[in-house]
């Protein structure tokens, strides 16, 4: 998400101020309480995100009701707040075992640089490099080492093009010690935060797969974070196969996006693997433009999404259509889109792209969410067979409209739930998740494979599928000799891709 950043709209508190209290009471919103000006930088960044989700938080009619403590830190703010409210159950929800909120907020940092213009596509999305090794995300286990308990991080993926992926490691790949050091339970977690988050041209040793085995040296360097993790076309039982691996839908990338597509078309393809088992979300523009590359001719003149606002805003309609570029079905009460095969994307015809597929296999997890639970469902809306293999989803059919603004204390990116969507046939996503048409543990006999393998299961399960046979070859690439034990009580960071369903950012006016 980090390369999101770059388009944010930075709104000055100060303007904010003006245009609170230059209401009229008919324009104050219902239960609007003026606040006297902040008086410390607590105040001045929670004046901000009150006034915004008073406009725009899905459940704002109870929001406006809250009795509100401004002098918190601007995390404690959101989160005690949201979780003190009764009817945000599609925001506040149980999850991994403990109640958590899809709305955020957090600081901004300058780390992004060297920004770089998409080439055909022309929303004005730009890509950013950061400083990385290029891990996006691990796994933590433990296994019997002959002084008793040891732990390992084992890879569930890299970005491709970075120090990471040029050292070999790839998905599956086991991390046994960094520096000469064992990995501990008290350790795990500051060594995953190093590799995801290092320091600029941060050398590493890392120990892999084996106790024994000669260490490797990895500099961290900028690195582009592409989600297009693997495009390759596998040919098997007569069929030509699209498989993609995809960890965000990062609008600065949909030229990396579409020459997959392009290359997919040009091997005349008759079915395609879509691997969204690490995607939680991202631009909805790019869900679309996925969704009809695979759907093609089935997409047209057909509904992508629809979308419910707040009541004041479905109150006012016409405001609200200009102010999210948004028509409005007064029949149906709801905000829709159409798919980008009628009209060009951007500038971009995807008719020479789209597939026109059937149906389109999936692979899913817990982490599959927002704009890629979107695509699963925009497709089935308009009858395109898509066939689930994996887990289920994580179950988030709610959207947001991000904002950036710049306080005394620096920049910061808000991110609350503002919509709720629905297919065209005006079916909205379980929040309990999508199940599976096929179950699959993708952890394997001992770890994962790596992207586009057919050892992965979820990959064999998919191919056996389409051509009815099981894959010929099963080997991995890596396969480490330790008997490794998932501990999925340890949080572990994870840098893979935007994390919601997230509208380009517009300008919003916060007078009412």
């Amino acid at each position: 998400m980090k390369s999101f950043y770059a388009v944010l709209r930075c709104v000055a508190l100060s303007a904010l101020l003006v245009a609170m209290t230059a209401c009229t009471k008919d324009e104050k919103p219902k239960n609007f309480n003026p606040t006297p000006p902040p008086q410390t930088a607590n105040e001045e960044i929670n004046m901000f995100v009150d006034a915004y989700l008073q406009a725009y938080y899905l459940w704002n009619e109870e929001y406006q009701t809250l009795t509100l403590n401004y002098d918190q830190s601007y995390d404690n703010f959101l989160t005690n707040t949201l979780m003190s409210m009764k009817t945000n159950t599609f925001d506040k929800k149980m999850r991994n075992g403990y109640w958590q909120l899809y709305s955020y907020i957090q600081k901004l940092s300058s780390a992004g640089y060297n920004s770089v213009s998409s080439r055909g596509v022309g929303h004005g999305i730009s890509k950013e490099m950061y400083y990385g090794f290029g891990f996006m995300k691990f796994v933590a286990t433990e296994y019997q080492a002959e002084d008793g308990m040891a732990y390992a991080l084992v890879v569930e993926g890299v970005y491709p093009d970075t120090p990471a992926a040029e050292a070999g490691i790839h998905r599956g790949t086991t991390i046994l010690k960094v520096n000469g050091q064992s990995l501990t339970r008290s350790n795990i977690q500051n060594y995953a935060n190093t590799l995801i988050y290092p320091t600029n041209n941060k050398t590493i040793e890392l120990t892999l797969n084996d106790e024994n085995s000669e260490p490797v040296q990895i500099t961290s360097k900028a690195i582009y974070e592409n989600p297009v993790l693997c495009s390759k076309v596998i040919e098997q039982g007569g069929k030509k196969i699209g498989y993609l691996a995809y960890s965000g839908f990062e609008a600065a990338y949909d030229d990396d996006v579409l020459s997959a597509f392009e290359s997919f078309k040009a091997a005349g393809v008759n079915d395609m693997i879509l691997d969204l088992r690490m995607n939680g979300g991202g631009h909805v523009i790019t869900a679309k433009m996925i969704s009809t590359c695979i759907g093609g001719n089935a997409c047209q003149g057909q509904v992508f999404q629809y979308y419910r606002y707040n009541d004041a805003r479905m109150e006012t309609p016409e405001a609200t259509a200009t102010q999210t570029n948004m028509t409005y079905d007064s029949s149906k009460k709801l905000f829709y889109e159409k798919f980008a095969y009628d009209e060009a994307y951007f500038g971009v015809d995807l008719k020479p792209y789209a597939l026109d597929l059937p149906r389109v296999y999936v692979i899913v997890s817990n982490n599959t969410a927002s704009s890629s639970e979107a695509v699963i469902g925009s497709l089935k809306g308009v009858g395109v067979d898509v066939i689930l293999i994996g887990s289920t989803t994580n179950g988030k059919n709610v959207g947001m409209e991000p904002t950036s603004f710049t306080t005394s204390t620096g920049q910061f990116y808000l991110c609350p739930i503002t919509f709720q969507t629905y297919n065209a046939m005006g079916d909205s996503v379980d929040p309990n998740g999508i199940a599976p048409n096929y179950p699959v543990d993708d952890w394997g006999s001992n770890g994962y494979s790596d992207f586009g393998e057919a050892a992965d299961p979820c990959i064999a399960q998919a191919l056996t599928l389409i051509t009815g046979e099981a894959p010929a070859s099963l080997s991995r690439k890596a396969v480490c000799g330790l008997n490794l034990r998932m501990d999925q009580s340890i949080n572990l960071p994870n840098a893979c891709g935007p994390k919601g369903m997230l509208m380009l950012p517009r300008e919003m006016p916060l007078n009412k």
